[in-house]
């Protein structure tokens, strides 16, 4: 588990690849948490997909023209990012096998996945991602 702002799991892909499916689990170990982002190279190109367990309780997908929120409790989840259209920057959002929105746009542009960051939200807060599968 990680446990303050300075910590974290970061993955780098090499080479970039374009799947058409992501999924991970997540287990929030406080209300706020932690925040899953997934890049097209680096952090320092605007997150594509953003995920983060928010201060209400809820399951935050950040998106345009506005977030997509699922209620949660102190428990794991799997999330699956299913129909990755590249050509239309597009995806399909699940939670527990749950189709939560269908041809979500991606957050900033991208054209493959580079990099996944899983990240505490703030000081005193964590969580576990465990089974991250692309294909």
């Amino acid at each position: 588990p990680t446990t303050n702002t300075s910590t974290g799991v970061m993955y780098t892909l090499q080479p970039t690849i374009q799947p058409t499916y992501l999924s991970w689990w997540a287990r929030p170990l406080t209300k706020y948490s932690n925040f899953i982002e997934l890049y097209p190279t680096s952090a320092n190109s605007g997150s594509m997909i953003w995920q983060l367990y928010d201060q209400s309780g809820n399951i935050a997908l950040v998106s345009a023209p506005s977030d997509i929120l699922v209620p949660h409790a102190l428990s794991s989840y799997h999330t699956e990012i299913k129909n990755i259209n590249w050509q239309q920057h597009t995806f399909d959002y699940y939670i527990d096998g749950r189709l939560i929105a269908a041809g979500v746009a991606f957050r900033s542009p991208g054209n493959q996945f580079g990099l996944i960051d899983y990240f505490p939200a703030g000081s005193g807060t964590g969580g576990c991602i465990d089974q991250i599968l692309m294909k």
